[in-house]
């Protein structure tokens, strides 16, 4: 889960990753780890229903970036049209006392056309709920992008960053 190191980083990953997922730390970014080449065109609330999947799941600690993904952690969303949201967050070994974290992402969603942005109400603690979801588009689909860590934060707060593309 730490990209080969072990011993306290890896009990730092878990106990950073515990506190951010269960206690729903809040805010977004659009910086992300990944840079995608993005449209301008506007996103209509019609385009974003439909399925997606998590294709980077990371931790970021400064200069440090572990992939959760290559872990084991995944994380889909189904938006309905009726506003309803389905999927599920799964991230081992990272909640407290390194359980893993298995979350039901039942709820509903909304969308701030001017600002391009998702927000999601649900009854499960993550920073899933408590983030603002910048929509954008690249070239082939439409992309969520969320971050653990509240806007204006110091850009080395560890945090959560998540990609989720619609496919």
């Amino acid at each position: 889960m730490t990209n080969g190191k072990s011993g306290s980083r890896a009990t730092s990953v878990r106990l950073v990753l515990g506190a951010i997922a269960v206690a729903g730390m809040g805010g977004c970014s659009a910086d992300s780890v990944i840079q995608v080449e993005r449209s301008t065109g506007r996103i209509d609330r019609s385009e974003l229903v439909g399925d997606y999947l998590a294709t980077t799941i990371v931790f970021v600690d400064g200069a440090d970036t572990t992939d959760l993904r290559a872990g084991g952690a995944f994380f889909n969303l189904t938006l309905g049209e009726n506003s309803g949201v389905a999927g599920r967050l799964f991230i081992p070994g990272a909640g407290p006392a390194g359980v893993d974290i298995n979350a039901d992402m039942a709820g509903a969603w909304t969308f701030n056309l001017v600002g391009q942005i998702v927000r999601f109400v649900q009854q499960a603690e993550t920073f899933v709920r408590d983030s603002e979801w910048p929509a954008s588009r690249d070239e082939f689909a439409i992309e969520l992008r969320g971050r653990s860590v509240p806007p204006g934060s110091d850009p080395d707060t560890p945090g959560i960053e998540v990609v989720l593309r619609k496919g």
